[in-house]
């Protein structure tokens, strides 16, 4: 009786898990919509605040803050994230605070491109570049489907 309910309590936590990773919803970067507040000087997401905020390291930027900086014009790729934190990396260390900083960002940017779709022929990954397609891919280790601002939908393979 015990191993069922610890089963079924397993099993229980690993949905909700899986759950919990996707919620389920993706949003598809709304291009227009992310113009549109990036140029208003008064919207938090006004891009040279939030480039401002995004170069200083702010902790207080959530993922809508990155989805919309890095879907902006202003934004940096994950591409240009990751050489800066392998730069900061050799310079100050990997255990530095500047590093850590940096690795924190990518990270909220990967979260942002993932937040975008499941990486499926049905849900595709929006990214800035193919560079950015590739760092991912690579990380992921399995083909995944991406797709540009304005372009049709690819498929991607880690490379060997």
């Amino acid at each position: 009786m015990k191993k069922t309910i610890v089963l079924a309590a397993l099993t229980l936590a690993l949905v909700l898990a899986a759950a919990a990773q996707d919620g389920g919803r993706t949003l598809k970067p709304n291009y227009k919509r992310i113009a549109k507040l990036a140029a208003k000087a008064d919207s938090r997401f006004f891009a040279d605040t939030l480039d401002a905020r995004f170069l200083r390291c702010d902790p207080q930027l959530g993922i809508d803050d990155y989805r919309c900086y890095y879907f902006g014009e202003a934004g940096q790729s994950l591409h240009e994230v990751w050489h800066r934190l392998q730069l900061l990396s050799s310079r100050f260390g990997y255990n530095s605070r500047q590093a850590g900083d940096a690795a924190w960002q990518y990270s909220m940017l990967h979260s942002a491109v993932w937040s975008t779709g499941n990486g499926t022929r049905k849900k595709p990954l929006y990214v800035r570049s193919a560079e950015d397609a590739q760092l991912i891919v690579d990380e992921a280790g399995t083909p995944l489907w991406f797709k540009l601002r304005k372009g049709k939908a690819f498929s991607v393979a880690p490379q060997q």
